[in-house]
């Protein structure tokens, strides 16, 4: 089937089906999808998840899969989708409206970043002249089997790796020319420190540490609590609601708090920004408190259903 027959079915259907609320859609969004859809033949643009998402997504190379790590992928951001907060996630965390990106998703073994270190998942601008679109690859180890990562550590992966998209694009608008290659080895915290740095090329009026402090991590925390009883299972909320957070010596920091939970998660992965060396790494009870924080993460559930 062709895509121009997949974007007429999905008038169709959405014609036929105006009760449907999941997938209801203005004619200006229809009308956004059809051009995105149509000014990109590399790409197989889903209409209900690009309507329920921060882009224009294909996952083409996931949905045909009946695999666990596909199936796993797939449940996991479903479950973001539901999150209302998700769908404005470059409007919340930027201002504005903004152009939607396209995303195209993939799976791989042995995902690794430009030092060679095993990662969960990797942004990379496509290669090819012409295309307009971003590759945004998950490691299939960390989907299934033993070392599968935990429900909620994928979900802020894959936010992670949008907002990476996201900056990518920036990026490039901004200074006009750097090479693919240059930007496919950047990791998300080297491009905020360039991008959002206090020059201000965005005029936005902050520096990193504001944008990191003030922007980006309250959206994660938005959409992983609206989700969080969904990428928990019930056993998992109940036990941590019971939990205390304590320092390396056992000494009793805080009762476990969601949102702080939600914080602590987002910083993970972002080590070498100025912001977590001021905040965290710096000052001995957050640092506790982002390890306690993330030991918990990292042993909620992996069975996303």
């Amino acid at each position: 089937m062709t895509q121009q027959q997949d974007i007429r079915n999905y008038i169709y259907y959405l014609a036929e089906n105006t009760a449907n609320t999941s997938i209801s859609a203005s004619f200006q969004e229809i009308e956004d999808f059809m051009a995105a859809a149509c000014g990109n033949t590399d790409l197989d643009l889903d209409f209900e998840l690009s309507l329920k998402s921060p882009a224009y997504i294909d996952f083409s190379e996931i949905d045909p899969l009946n695999t666990p790590e596909a199936l796993k992928l797939k449940c996991i951001y479903n479950k973001l989708t539901n999150s209302p907060e998700f769908k404005r996630l470059f409007e919340g965390t930027f201002g504005g409206d903004q152009q939607k990106l396209n995303i195209k998703f993939k799976m791989q073994a042995n995902l690794v970043d430009g030092d060679g270190d095993i990662v969960r998942g990797r942004c990379n601008p496509n290669p090819l002249d012409g295309s307009n679109y971003q590759e945004i690859i998950l490691n299939s180890d960390q989907l299934a089997g033993p070392e599968a990562a935990s429900n909620i550590y994928i979900a802020k992966t894959i936010i992670h790796e949008l907002i990476h998209a996201y900056l990518n694009v920036k990026y490039v608008n901004i200074n006009n020319g750097p090479t693919l290659t240059f930007l496919s080895d950047l990791e998300l915290e080297e491009l905020l420190e360039q991008v959002f740095n206090t020059n201000d090329p965005l005029q936005l009026g902050i520096n990193q540490h504001n944008f990191m402090s003030q922007h980006m991590i309250p959206q994660f925390q938005t959409i992983l609590s609206e989700i969080v009883n969904v990428l928990l299972s019930s056993q998992n909320i109940a036990y941590l609601n019971n939990q205390q957070i304590t320092d390396l010596n056992g000494v009793f920091i805080e009762n476990f708090n969601f949102m702080n939970f939600y914080k602590y998660l987002a910083y993970e992965g972002l080590h070498n920004t100025q912001s977590y060396m001021n905040n965290i790494n710096n000052n001995l009870l957050e640092l506790s408190k982002h390890e306690k924080y993330n030991q918990f993460g990292r042993d909620t559930s992996t069975d996303c259903q």
